[in-house]
């Protein structure tokens, strides 16, 4: 007898199975298997960057994460003397800044001379680095439906032939991140509806006020930034000529390049540097390889921690600039890449 509750416990989970993931199907109108969206970003991405790009018409864009948020573009401007855009992405890693690349600054202006990538020892060669979870909500504003190349690099790379296989026949495993997503969505909206009749739009604007005004949604995507950065020391990701030739950084010489743009890549001085942390010698040989290459493929290479102006007491913590120092600071970076642009004259 026993084998007819098997049979019948296996039949009800079969049934359930595919109703549950008939109804995700419905739910995120999946047309057919296998899944298409999860080999690619959304379709929309955001276009203010460009728009502003396209009303400005700047001689420099600088593309980084939230270590240079502080900077001043009219003080960088002046010191530079090009006119200069600053875009800062909290929690933002090379995926993102070369998308915002393609597809922000380059359909938006030809008077762009030079691009500066801000980056943190070997981000430019780790592609995967910050491109999970809410990483990726961020991510999709820079990067749309026709990258798949980009999404490829990035996230399906990584991902073992089982995993690959659920995301494109299972519906309700490839959209398990929207899925939660929206559940979390949903309990948090639910006391404000009740009590003050705060719809999810209500909602969201209070804690974007909340969070912005306090800068806390910058602290929290970098405080997310440090905890998970070990992926960035290991040996392997040390070994630059190992890792090159399969991140975003040859696409980011070869696009600039194919539209007449200078790449610059500033490495960003922390708190740390300052208070004289050495490289580690695995680090100074990977980033002595990267200048190299840089240089090599007819791109600029700075390094702002050997800047001995820009001191401990600047920091705000161990990555932001003290907004009393944001302009001197800028200074010090406007003039540190000026001198490395004449260099290369």
């Amino acid at each position: 007898m026993n084998w007819k509750k098997y049979v019948l416990g296996l039949l009800i989970f079969t049934v359930s199975f595919l109703a549950v993931n008939l109804r995700v199907m419905d739910q995120f109108m999946i047309g057919s298997l296998p899944i298409d969206s999860v080999n690619t970003f959304a379709p929309n991405l955001r276009t203010t960057y460009r728009v502003e790009i396209q009303e400005k018409q700047p001689e420099v864009v600088a593309i980084g994460d939230s270590a240079i948020r502080k900077y001043s573009e009219p003080v960088f401007s002046l010191n530079s003397g090009m006119d200069t855009l600053i875009f800062s992405a909290p929690g933002s890693g090379s995926v993102y800044w070369y998308s915002f690349f393609r597809n922000q600054v380059l359909p938006a202006s030809q008077s762009v001379r030079y691009v500066l990538f801000f980056f943190r020892d070997t981000t430019l060669t780790v592609p995967e680095f910050l491109v999970k979870g809410e990483y990726l909500v961020r991510l999709e504003e820079v990067a749309g439906a026709k990258d798949r190349d980009i999404y490829e690099i990035a996230i399906n790379n990584r991902k073992s032939s089982l995993v690959r296989w659920l995301e494109n026949y299972v519906p309700m495993y490839a959209m398990r991140s929207d899925i939660y997503f929206k559940m979390t969505q949903a309990f948090r909206n639910i006391l404000p509806e009740m009590i003050v009749a705060c719809d999810a739009n209500c909602v969201n604007m209070a804690f974007d006020t909340i969070f912005d005004m306090l800068q806390l949604n910058s602290l929290l995507w970098e405080e997310q930034f440090l905890i998970v950065n070990d992926i960035l020391y290991t040996d392997a990701q040390l070994d630059f000529s190992a890792q090159a030739a399969d991140s975003f950084l040859p696409m980011m010489i070869e696009d600039a390049a194919t539209h007449n743009i200078t790449p610059v890549f500033v490495r960003v001085k922390y708190r740390s540097h300052a208070e004289g942390e050495q490289d580690d010698p695995l680090l100074a040989q990977y980033l002595d390889d990267l200048a190299d290459y840089v240089e090599e493929e007819g791109g600029v290479y700075v390094d702002l921690s050997k800047d001995d102006q820009i001191k401990a007491e600047m920091y705000d913590d161990g990555v932001h600039i003290n907004t009393q120092f944001a302009p001197f600071v800028t200074r010090v970076v406007a003039k540190e890449i000026t001198q490395a642009l004449d260099d290369l004259q």
